[in-house]
């Protein structure tokens, strides 16, 4: 007879909002590049450190943070952090499992979807 076992989450036992990455680990680095645009123009930049995209913060532009490799909860802390995005929105984020979806906050709006990559 054979016993069927089920693999635990990490996040077993945690309270709401504990960030633990849940997905693929990746051992590349953390990738992150701005978009931020206005009425007036359109700029692109790849950033070195999770620590340049706080100059974007209180900009009055519309900006996108894209980060490829979220397996680093520590630069989405920072980013948490800096940009006030809620812990459960955080931990969301980590999860690379999660469902296409849209939430509108106060201050900002949080879309996940699955990239699209032209083969």
């Amino acid at each position: 007879m054979t016993k069927l076992t089920k693999k635990r989450s990490l996040k077993s036992g945690l309270p709401p909002g504990t960030l633990v990455h849940i997905g693929e680990k990746k051992k590349e680095e953390v990738k992150i590049t701005v978009m931020d645009y206005t009425e007036a123009g359109y700029n692109e930049k790849d950033l070195k450190t999770v620590d340049e995209c706080f100059l974007f913060r209180d900009r009055p532009a519309v900006t996108w943070i894209n980060v490829e490799g979220v397996h680093d909860v520590k630069i989405l802390e920072k980013l948490g952090e800096c940009f006030g995005l809620h812990p459960l929105i955080q931990e969301d984020i980590i999860n690379t499992d999660q469902r296409p979806k849209i939430e509108d906050y106060d201050n900002y709006l949080y879309i996940v979807l699955k990239m699209l990559y032209l083969n």
